[in-house]
């Protein structure tokens, strides 16, 4: 190569700088495969440890295909059709990669996988039809790392029929689709489209093989007809695929998330959207949040659209909480909070679209802020074995605070509770069961308010015992919190829990009487 085409770094920073650009807009061209290994060399001839032994790593890379095709057989089949006169040239990169319905990765251990002699047969099919063989050459595609499918797919180009040449693609696994195309394009193409995606796209065609006769047939008209004039749309999509690429690869991770957080609005229920959602973006042609998820983890320094969501509201906590210097470092930004670059959007916008996420994927925005090797706010993981009656009681009053509800929670709830790391309310009524010596945590939570009725009733003996403390007397440990809260929340708990502090104090002993005290509390029921 000539390195004279190279933009020649300054220094340092600047070969790092172009390195991780080119990694960054990386689409498998030779010529930019040649670019990344000159850099990569530079890298090395530096000291630069992060890149060190990127051409060792490529020449792995390189070998492991060699092996993927021997193994497969497939150099002994495209030795002998150069014997037969056929050019086959140098397999460059892997083509069409998997789809969103194809398995990705896996080794394809204990599942049966099917394989036809397709290229052969389409090779047969055409000398059959007096095509000869200096009339076609062929293009193989390197096996997709990683991939469910090992087969490549090969491209058999015929140069000399129509007026942009005919083209097929074919793949030896069994049920894998066959395409044809009215214009030659390059393996580099092919590279960027999953098969569903070459399907869509103007100018194309795709066959089944169900059955192999009428398949045959098929491929053998296309050369010598073409397609049907209603077919070819646009004769110049290499440079429509190119520009599409090009908008593609400009995504910024700040435009990504505006789109997040578009989605994440009260109307549309305050969901972020799953990394493999179907539902296409309005205004992104072509495009899907599937997509969208494999891009930021081809294209941007992120590990999908989960990772880049959390590094944005990171980043805009760190803004938030670096304006206000005042605030607690281990409290999150206040919920009714506007976003600094987001004015448009909350902090509890944020919080209760992480809670709703789709499928299995619910967190909290606390949780993101804490995560992580550089958290945001310094927050601790509890391990159950540090959990104590009075701080699960206090959790409890949080939930059972007015502007909750005035609820407390029911033993099953699955809600996330804030601030602890992988729990919910039913793992604490499984630890209160299991480990602080109650029967869950109703018990727990009755044991509690006993102890802080017994405190109260001890600091002030002319108190009747037969009366409970006044509903708007505070609790000894938790003045923020009245003893009419407790008796509300008691008495809207969720399913059949339902109860009220007179019976709660009743039940225990606290209380002596046994008739309902009603001077203090008029709506309690039995």
């Amino acid at each position: 190569m000539n390195k004279n085409t190279l933009k020649a770094p300054v220094n340092n920073s600047d070969i790092i700088s172009e390195f991780d650009e080119l990694v960054r807009s990386f689409n498998g061209s030779s010529a930019q495969t040649d670019m990344l290994l000159d850099l990569g060399a530079q890298l090395e001839d530096i000291g630069y440890d992060s890149y060190g032994g990127l051409t060792k790593a490529i020449d792995n890379l390189t070998q492991g295909f060699n092996a993927a095709y021997q193994a497969g057989g497939m150099n002994n089949l495209l030795d002998s059709l150069k014997e037969k006169g056929i050019i086959v040239n140098p397999a460059r990169l892997p083509i069409i990669p998997p789809g969103e319905g194809e398995i990705k990765t896996g080794s394809g251990n204990g599942v049966t996988i099917r394989k036809e002699d397709r290229l052969e047969w389409v090779i047969d099919a055409l000398l059959r039809d007096d095509i000869t063989t200096d009339q076609f050459f062929i293009e193989p595609g390197l096996p997709i790392p990683g991939a469910f499918r090992k087969e490549p797919y090969f491209l058999i180009n015929l140069p000399g029929f129509g007026e942009e040449g005919r083209q097929i693609g074919v793949c030896n696994l069994y049920g894998a689709v066959t395409f044809v195309s009215d214009h030659i394009y390059a393996p580099e193409f092919y590279a960027q489209y999953s098969i569903e995606e070459v399907k869509a796209l103007p100018g194309f065609d795709s066959f089944k093989l169900n059955d192999r006769e009428k398949w045959r047939n098929q491929l053998i008209d296309f050369v010598r007809k073409g397609l049907e004039p209603k077919d070819i749309q646009t004769p110049d999509i290499q440079k429509a695929s190119q520009k599409l690429r090009s908008n593609r690869l400009h995504l910024t991770p700040g435009m990504v998330f505006e789109k997040m957080l578009e989605e994440a609005m009260p109307d549309r229920e305050g969901s972020f959207p799953s990394s493999d959602s179907k539902e296409d973006i309005i205004g992104w042609k072509d495009w899907n949040w599937g997509a969208l998820n494999q891009h930021v983890n081809n294209n941007l320094p992120y590990k999908g659209i989960a990772s880049l969501r959390d590094a944005q509201i990171c980043e805009q906590a760190k803004i938030w909480l670096e304006q206000h210097s005042d605030h607690p470092r281990d409290e999150v930004p206040p919920l009714a909070t506007p976003l600094p670059d987001y004015p448009h959007v909350t902090f509890g916008v944020i919080d209760d679209a992480l809670q709703n996420m789709r499928n299995k994927r619910k967190v909290s925005l606390w949780r993101v802020l804490v995560s992580g090797d550089d958290p945001v706010i310094m927050g601790e993981y509890l391990e159950a074995a540090d959990m104590t009656s009075s701080m699960i009681f206090k959790k409890m009053l949080e939930k059972a605070m007015p502007d909750r509800e005035g609820s407390f929670p029911s033993s099953d709830s699955k809600e996330d509770v804030i601030g602890w790391k992988e729990w919910n309310w039913e793992a604490i009524r499984s630890h209160a069961k299991n480990k602080l010596s109650y029967s869950g945590i109703a018990s727990l939570r009755d044991a509690q308010i006993c102890k802080q009725v017994k405190i109260w009733l001890d600091q002030r003996p002319d108190h009747p015992r037969d009366e409970v403390p006044p509903l708007e007397a505070p609790l000894p440990d938790y003045p923020h919190v009245t003893f009419g809260v407790i008796d509300d929340a008691l008495q809207n708990m969720k399913g059949s829990g339902k109860t009220s502090l007179w019976r709660v104090l009743s039940t225990e002993g606290i209380v002596q009487s046994i008739e309902p005290y009603t001077a203090n509390i008029p709506a309690c029921k039995l």
